[in-house]
């Protein structure tokens, strides 16, 4: 009898170690320059922000890569913890903090001019699903435009000759063109607005104190510079690919 309690109670502490270390998921987009694949590893500017986060708040913080769309819905449905994404994303969840902002530019494929926003009016224009700028081209109904599930498949049709103009953050953009050899296929550039990219909670998830030990760690690391240090590993000062 005490051999099988003593099995029993072995088992609940082993239990609750498990639970106790599960890791809190930062699902981040799996984009350069913010996620992508180095050798076997996933690194990036979210990936390492993550990971100084977690070691600031003293927790098992653990980036997630994956398309925008999955991040929102994953989120939305509690099948996650946190999410790095554009402030102004309809996504159901608490906004932490904002991380850092970022130029939206809108990207000719080359030999498109592209000098003003009334030269956008003809042309082909494509952004990656779920992402919302706060510019006038979100509210813009009378331009032409696709969704793309990632920056490969926008990239690749703007190669392609399929798209004119692709919108998105101008690190993404670029880092991606870098990243998927098409840097050769983009022309004129057109800043749109700056938008701030935030850290997000999924809604009545995780216990309060974990959310505040978060949410100091991230303003720490804004007002010391650890972000701004962390961006100048993997780009220049105008978002260029280093």
């Amino acid at each position: 009898m005490r051999i099988a309690m003593s099995a029993v109670l072995a088992a609940g502490m082993l239990v609750a170690a498990t639970v106790a270390a599960r890791a809190e998921t930062v699902f981040v987009p799996n984009n350069a320059p913010w996620a992508f694949q180095q050798g076997d590893k996933t690194v990036g500017i979210l990936v390492t922000v993550t990971q100084e986060l977690g070691k600031r708040a003293g927790l098992d913080l653990a980036a997630r890569d994956v398309p925008v769309a999955r991040m929102i819905d994953s989120i939305n449905t509690k099948q996650g913890d946190f999410a790095m994404i554009g402030a102004l994303t309809k996504i159901d969840a608490d906004q932490v903090g904002e991380v850092f902002s970022i130029p939206i530019v809108a990207l000719a494929r080359k030999g498109v001019p592209l000098k003003s926003y009334d030269d956008l009016k003809p042309l082909n224009t494509a952004f990656v699903k779920g992402t919302n700028f706060g510019s006038d081209y979100d509210k813009d109904a009378s331009l032409k435009k696709s969704e793309e599930p990632n920056f490969e498949q926008l990239l690749k049709k703007m190669q392609a000759g399929r798209i004119d103009v692709g919108v998105g953050s101008a690190p993404g953009l670029r880092f991606s063109a870098k990243v998927f050899d098409v840097s050769d296929t983009l022309g004129d550039s057109l800043k749109l607005t700056d938008t701030p990219l935030a850290l997000f909670v999924a809604r009545d998830k995780l216990p309060a104190e974990t959310v505040t030990k978060v949410k100091t760690a991230l303003a720490a690391m804004r007002s010391d510079g650890t972000i701004d240090g962390i961006i100048g590993q993997y780009v220049t000062k105008d978002w260029a690919p280093k």
